[in-house]
């Protein structure tokens, strides 16, 4: 089984290019990255909060094939990157990270990034909100005996530091 890192923390907050970043660390291993955001169940089953669709609910996501992903492709990979908002949520699926990765990031900054992410169309400013606390309820560090490497996503990562980590 290869070596299983879990990156989670806000939108924005850089775990796609920490990931990313990663990979090109390890140019001489097998490398999945897996992305929670790509385990959506079918959005008749997505709760709403005021009239948008809740994507920020726990139930808005599959875990069981989130879970079920990381264990296959870390058979067949020798590092596997599993990153989302909730990736530490569930703790069956927490435990299946060797690292564990947090990024940190202020709610301004949050504020600034998000306004620029057109991926999604334009965003009523009041769900912003509701992605913050969303994020505070689900997306923080579970009270666990578990290690993490909790990063400034307010800076430019130092990615001589997470390696320094990964490789402990």
């Amino acid at each position: 089984m290869g070596l299983i890192i879990g990156i989670a923390g806000i939108s924005r907050s850089g775990k796609s290019r920490l990931a990313r970043k990663i990979c090109l660390s390890f140019k001489d291993k097998s490398i999945s990255i897996i992305e929670q955001d790509k385990f959506v169940v079918p959005i008749k089953d997505i709760p709403k909060y005021k009239e948008e669709t809740d994507w920020e609910s726990p139930l808005s996501l599959n875990f069981t094939a989130f879970k079920e992903t990381i264990i296959k492709e870390s058979k067949h990979h020798d590092i596997v990157i599993a990153e989302g908002l909730m990736a530490f949520y569930k703790p069956e699926i927490c435990n299946l990270f060797d690292k564990r990765i947090f990024i940190e990031i202020s709610y301004d900054t949050f504020i600034e990034r998000k306004e620029r992410d057109l991926r999604w169309g334009n965003i009523p400013k009041h769900y912003f909100d509701h992605i913050w606390e969303s994020y505070l309820k689900y997306g923080k560090i579970p009270r666990t005996e578990a290690e993490y490497l909790t990063i400034d996503g307010e800076r430019s990562i130092d990615i001589d530091h997470v390696l320094n980590y990964i490789y402990r």
